[in-house]
């Protein structure tokens, strides 16, 4: 019987050269792992019957569902707007898997019966297996059938338990599109019902924080008696919170009002109204001391973190610019520990420019590997580093594109172990285009209004409107796998440091120095497990 299967991290392909299938596969798990399975099976049928036989774990079924790569990602960093290669001819780049364009199984969709349908000759599936908390450790033997296939399934259940998250993880998502996108009223219960599917997707995923970011459409403002009314929020942050999210992230106060280059910070809560005014002064203590009380009354200021100002050291034109957006970035964060005091300031920076204001700095990968030893300086003084990608880096520098090796997305990860760093953050969860001509499934490379540009393919979200809510993707698997690596890697080198290096120095010594054969990689994980055993 024709089709592929693999345990490895890789994509699959709707035009995917197919093999005889095997009778049997091997996955190894800690026993709090989910790993996970994936089957192109050729058919002539419209469906497919799906049984798993076997006791002792929980299974997830979703049907992969292919989406479109239009362009392939440059090979540069400068951001320019244009983040594609755009050319009529030239040749696939080392760093992409396949030449634009093509479509890939990115999508997971889950199984609402014990059948799964037969697109364009292929039944797709992605299976996950989780033990159950009373199964020991030990060798089980599990039984999948599709159609007429018979698939063995040896899963080595390790005596390691993948501890609880360490890592901080944010993807900033939109509220307005889980309304647009579900046809729901922003603010009805029906909308809060899909915003806490939303919250469920990414703890799935160890998502640890949240991040608000401020509406200055929908919050109330008396501009005479100088106060804010933010009670539109309440349940939307106890949604998160009640999902089990540990930290809130809030911003931005100041924006760049249309012209990414400005000097002039403007306030968030009115755009036409300067930061470095006496206005914009006032505005922004009544704001602050609004929302202080405001996350007083409901016992979550010591679980919050805030954003100022993001990237404030990126998009300037000169140095003088660069110290006139300090001064007004200052401004803000004494007005917030004047109302709020310990509080802390996380901010997606280029530099180490900002200090006293930022708290947990957050470089890009490439720029943290280009003043290391900056940022290293803030490590050792205890102050908190996390690493962030977006549009950027492209070529050989791991990302999460739709058109590189789907274990780059693990790997980041990795480099947050390798380096000592505590988080990760992307701007992309659910930025599908607000207009709907758009389809995300079909146009992987959304437009980037800010500069009349295109995004690399997948780089503004990783979920996809479902009927019923979130559909995660492959990129989404990927990332939690990886974030479950971190910990384990954590725990090794605590306490055998020597097999923590040579599996590192093997697998990863950067960003952009990697080995991302996922069939090696596959194996180190094995040693990973093996080593952790009990």
């Amino acid at each position: 019987m024709k089709g592929y299967c693999t345990v490895k991290e890789e994509w699959l392909y709707p035009d995917q050269t197919l093999e005889e299938l095997p009778e049997r596969v091997v996955l190894h798990s800690a026993k709090n792992g989910r790993e996970g399975i994936r089957l192109l099976l050729e058919s002539g049928n419209e469906k497919l019957n799906v049984s798993l036989n076997g006791k002792g774990f929980t299974a997830e079924l979703f049907e992969m569902v292919d989406v479109f790569v239009g362009y392939n990602e440059a090979e540069t960093e400068e951001q320019n707007g244009m983040f594609v290669i755009t050319a009529d001819e030239y040749e696939k780049p080392d760093y992409c898997t396949r030449k634009a364009p093509f479509r890939v199984y990115e999508v997971l969709r889950p199984l609402q019966s014990d059948e799964l349908a037969v697109k364009h000759g292929l039944g797709a599936l992605y299976l996950t297996l989780t033990a159950q908390e009373e199964t020991a450790a030990g060798i089980y033997e599990l039984e999948l059938r599709v159609g007429e296939y018979r698939l063995i399934i040896q899963l080595h259940l390790y005596e390691v338990r993948i501890p609880e998250e360490s890592l901080g993880i944010t993807n900033w998502f939109s509220l307005d599109n889980v309304a647009l996108r579900h046809d729901l009223v922003f603010g009805s219960e029906a909308y809060y019902s899909m915003l806490r599917r939303y919250a469920r997707a990414m703890r799935r995923t160890r998502q640890t924080h949240f991040f608000i970011s401020y509406d200055h459409r929908r919050l109330p403002f008396d501009k005479a008696e100088g106060k804010f009314d933010f009670s539109y929020l309440k349940p939307i942050i106890g949604i998160f919170f009640e999902e089990g999210f540990s930290v809130m992230e809030f911003g931005n106060f100041a924006t760049r009002g249309g012209d990414m280059f400005t000097d002039e910070m403007k306030c968030n809560m009115d755009p036409s109204v300067c930061v470095s005014s006496d206005e914009g002064y006032h505005m922004q203590q009544n704001f602050i001391r609004g929302l202080a009380s405001f996350l007083k009354e409901n016992g979550w200021e010591k679980k919050v973190i805030f954003h100022i100002f993001d990237e404030p050291d990126v998009h300037l034109k000169d140095r003088a610019a660069l110290e006139k957006r300090k001064q007004q970035y200052l401004r803000i964060s004494n007005l917030l520990r004047r109302h709020l005091p310990g509080c802390r300031i996380i901010e997606a920076v280029k530099t180490t420019e900002f200090k006293a204001g930022v708290d947990i700095w957050v470089p890009l990968s490439a720029n943290y590997e280009e003043q290391k030893a900056d940022f290293d300086k803030l490590l050792a003084a205890g102050e908190e580093v996390w690493v962030y990608v977006c549009c950027v880096p492209t070529g050989c520098h791991l990302n999460r594109f739709l058109d590189i090796d789907l274990i780059k997305s693990r790997l980041l990860f990795w480099g947050c172990a390798r380096y000592g760093l505590t988080g990760y953050l992307h701007w992309g969860f659910n930025y599908w285009p607000e207009d709907a001509q758009y389809d995300p499934f079909e146009c992987s490379n959304t437009p980037n209004a800010a500069f009349h540009g295109i995004y690399p393919s997948g780089d503004a979200y990783i979920v996809y409107p479902g009927e019923d809510g979130p559909l995660p993707g492959m990129r989404l698997e990927a990332q939690r796998r990886g974030a479950e690596d971190y910990e384990l890697l954590l725990l090794l080198k605590s306490v055998k440091p020597m097999e923590y290096e040579r599996l590192m120095k093997k697998t990863l010594r950067g960003f952009s120095d990697y080995n991302a054969d996922a069939e090696a990689f596959e194996e180190t994980r094995r040693e990973l497990l093996s080593l952790l055993d009990i």
